[in-house]
């Protein structure tokens, strides 16, 4: 009876600890499917290649430390679409798109194939410090002042200025630069703030504390976040408005498990859970097909590395990210940018990490010792599993 209370309560023990184990998305698989989805024409797109399409793949793969050399169907590769194609990209928001994909190949962006990008973009900004004509986008600014940081130049101040203007009382921001909170969703407030602090603005700056207690208002408890919440489409964690979320907090320099629900669930563990078994994420849990812009998305994401990508030239190995900051917030928000949070970034203002084995970030949980601790439950239960049917069997 006492072997059989010990067995019991090994078995127990054991899978306890296998439940709380975390499911760790594998951005190995999910680069090479990515990989296998590339056009004869060396681009990437659902239906046919895009600059758009193809700027997403290129960050996913350089993030994931793939060398874009080696994907390529004949010979071609994406940067080779991307540059044979520059003349299809009719918006400031495209050019800069491909701007900044080029720039993650390690591309002088200055001059691609004679063509000046970064004076296209600059020359494309308003004296308000928006992008583009009347008909662009909220977001082409957006794309337009990453474009700018990833090529090493300095940001205006009327840019940042004219983004943190079109901040709505919630703290979000909307994709066509309403202020009003209907309009306002998480995809643009991540990338906002991925915008404003690759051009230096501060962490600690209001409009950027504000952003990010806008996406800590709406995300749910898995961890992960909707489009918009309320929303009459439904408010379920969707892969790209979580992976946008979770760039714009290691953006700031938050640690996602920070970031944990009352349920314990983190934005990491809510983005991994989307992963399919053919290395590609579901757009949605309800919606569980292979996700072409999920997965390009979710690369970066899951191995911490935000808007801009920095290209793979100079690699150094993967550090463990440093904690969130406690201190609080010293600014309230305010619509304009100082100067002096709008200095030239780095060059290179995405730290450039090896790709982990089987992918993720880093936690602080010691999964290392629950691992052990779980191995060696299930090892001795093992164990009393054969003893006792040895004994049942009379061997």
């Amino acid at each position: 009876m006492r072997n059989r209370s010990s067995l019991s309560l090994v078995l127990v023990l054991a899978l306890v600890l296998v439940a709380v184990l975390p499911v760790h998305a594998d951005t190995g698989a999910a680069a090479s499917w990515l990989e296998s989805q590339q056009r004869a024409d060396g681009g990437f797109g659902l239906e046919q290649s895009t600059l758009s399409d193809t700027a997403e793949a290129v960050f996913a793969l350089t993030a994931a430390g793939v060398a874009l050399d080696d994907v390529a169907v004949e010979g071609v590769t994406p940067v080779d679409y991307l540059t044979a194609n520059l003349d299809s990209a009719a918006t400031v928001g495209a050019q800069a798109k491909a701007a900044l994909a080029l720039s993650a190949a390690g591309l002088d962006v200055t001059d691609v194939e004679g063509t000046d990008l970064v004076a296209a973009i600059t020359g494309a900004m308003n004296d308000e410090g928006r992008f583009g004509d009347d008909d662009a986008t909220f977001t082409d600014s957006l794309y337009a002042v990453l474009a700018l940081a990833a090529a090493g130049q300095e940001v205006p101040v009327a840019a940042n200025d004219w983004i943190a203007a079109h901040q709505g009382e919630n703290g979000a921001w909307a994709w066509n630069g309403s202020t009003e909170a209907a309009d306002t969703d998480s995809n643009t407030t991540g990338l906002a703030l991925q915008s404003l602090l690759a051009a230096g603005v501060a962490a600690d700056n209001g409009a950027v504390v504000a952003g990010l207690d806008y996406l800590r208002s709406i995300q749910n408890e898995d961890g992960g976040f909707p489009y918009q919440k309320p929303s009459e489409w439904g408010t379920d964690t969707d892969a790209n408005s979580t992976a946008m979320a979770l760039m714009a907090i290691t953006a700031a320099g938050q640690d996602p498990a920070a970031w944990a629900t009352e349920e314990g669930a983190t934005p990491t563990d809510a983005l991994n859970a989307l992963q399919n078994d053919s290395g590609a994420f579901s757009w949605q849990a309800a919606m569980p097909d292979d996700n072409l812009f999920a997965t390009c998305q979710a690369i970066p994401a899951l191995l911490g590395r935000p808007y801009p990508i920095a290209p793979l030239t100079g690699v150094v190995a993967a550090e463990e990210p440093a904690a969130a900051a406690t201190a609080e917030p010293t600014a309230e928000p305010t619509a304009a940018m100082t100067a002096e949070a709008t200095a030239a970034p780095a060059a290179t203002a995405t730290p450039a990490t090896v790709m982990p084995t089987t992918g993720g970030v880093i936690s602080v949980t010691p999964w290392g010792q629950i691992l052990m601790l779980a191995g060696a439950g299930l090892a001795t239960g093992g164990y009393l599993v054969r003893r006792h049917l040895s004994r049942i069997s009379g061997r």
